[in-house]
């Protein structure tokens, strides 16, 4: 070990090695050019993402969420509560005026009261009407996906492929085309083996990955929606449907738990909103009443007509021409 106090160091080299220092404490994971381990397939990482759906099937947890809102960013606290595949529930309520709105849906019929305006309205589920939640459009079983730390996957792949970015440490990317031009890429960090310890020759063992970050695109290539989840832990689950705290059995160290992000962010580029999620108690596999699902107007508070669900006004026929009102040719 050196002996800083032998060393003499100028004060004009110590400031220089201090902010060298501090300024790399911020930069970002080096790139790697090559993958330093065997490549994955497409079915490996689809299996892990299928691993974890399988592990959970309901949450009930709490998070500060941050998005745009008429114009200009807010922050609210946010609690809800999820169940496989497509049953949601959201309240948010602001620190300093109290609850904002409340929103719950099974997957075919939506409700929401907004407490601010003192309005209820019941309809059917829509891209219109889930852009009330968030600003997002994201069908409820979609954004369950990315609430319990993943993403909606294309339904009807028909081509995969996997490729290497070797950006921040590199990664795994797996990209899903179908039939129609429409693709999914998702981006993947390989976790180390928990039994082999960290460095190279960990990572060349059996392992796992996090999903860091996934796109959809439609046939032309527009992003219509973007995630990222940062800041990976482990965390303890009980097995689905079971009151035993052990969780299901897994032959390694990792048994009964679960890699969840701590933040996620998401984004609905086409309506220009995202939202940013900072999770703060996440409580896994656990019963929920399937009337929480559901919500009914508060007395004194009329329910508002379903305007997502009318169908487009058409426009009045032009009157029948006649020889005391001739067809007038537009301007």
């Amino acid at each position: 070990m050196i002996d800083w106090r032998s060393v003499n160091v100028s004060s004009f080299s110590r400031s220089t090695l201090l902010l060298s220092l501090l300024l790399c404490a911020g930069c970002p994971p080096a790139a790697v050019s090559v993958r330093p381990y065997p490549a994955p397939t497409a079915p490996e990482l689809l299996a892990q993402l299928q691993r974890s759906r399988a592990q959970i099937q309901t949450l009930r947890a709490y998070a500060k969420a941050d998005y745009m809102d008429r114009g200009q960013r807010v922050k609210i606290d946010l609690a809800l509560l999820a169940e496989r595949p497509q049953k949601l529930r959201l309240a948010g309520e602001n620190s300093l005026t109290g609850p904002l709105l409340t929103v719950a849906t099974d997957g075919n019929e939506f409700h929401l009261l907004d407490v601010r305006e003192n309005r209820f309205l019941r309809g059917q589920v829509n891209p219109c009407n889930m852009s009330r939640i968030l600003g997002l459009t994201l069908h409820p079983s979609q954004l369950i996906e990315v609430l319990m730390g993943g993403t909606p996957l294309l339904p009807d792949a028909t081509e995969s492929d996997v490729s290497w970015d070797p950006r921040e440490g590199g990664r795994d990317v797996l990209t899903l085309r179908n039939a129609r031009g429409i693709s999914e890429v998702l981006r993947f960090s390989r976790l180390p083996s928990p039994s082999t310890g960290s460095g190279v020759a960990a990572i060349q063992s059996p392992g796992s990955w996090d999903l860091r970050e996934a796109e959809g695109k439609n046939a032309l290539g527009t992003v219509l929606w973007r995630l990222r989840h940062e800041d990976f832990s482990w965390q303890r689950i009980q097995a689905a449907g079971s009151a035993d705290s052990a969780g299901p059995q897994v032959d390694d160290a990792t048994a009964g738990s679960v890699r969840v992000p701590s933040v996620t962010y998401l984004e609905d580029p086409p309506r220009k909103s995202d939202v940013r999620l900072r999770w703060r108690e996440r409580e896994w596999n656990v019963a929920i009443d399937a009337k929480l699902f559901q919500l009914d107007a508060p007395e004194g508070i009329p329910v508002e007509p379903d305007t997502c669900s009318l169908p487009p006004t058409l426009p009045s026929p032009a009157p029948t021409p006649t020889r005391d009102r001739p067809e007038v040719s537009p301007p």
